[in-house]
């Protein structure tokens, strides 16, 4: 529906252009924090998190990602392996 949007699916925070997006119960605490790094600086924003115990920022969502194996490929006994698994 929206051609032009870039997903960025594996960030925890999207900084574009003036628009923010975050994901995850615990994103608004991690936007706030970016908030806090970009208009106080970084020294105010770990003084924050450690005040909070806010884990330090992590840019990627990845370890939290589900495991989806590539399928797209001709060797079939190895897709059926990742299907078996998944």
């Amino acid at each position: 529906m929206f051609p032009d949007v870039s997903l960025q699916d594996h960030k925890v925070i999207v900084d574009e252009g003036g628009l923010y997006s975050s994901g995850g119960a615990t994103s608004s605490l991690h936007l706030g924090m970016h908030f806090t790094e970009k208009f106080c600086g970084k020294e105010t924003a770990n003084l924050s998190r450690r005040m909070l115990l806010i884990d330090n920022d992590h840019p990627s969502q990845t370890r939290f990602s589900m495991f989806i194996p590539q399928t797209q490929h001709t060797d079939k006994p190895i897709r059926n392996a990742h299907l078996l698994i998944e």
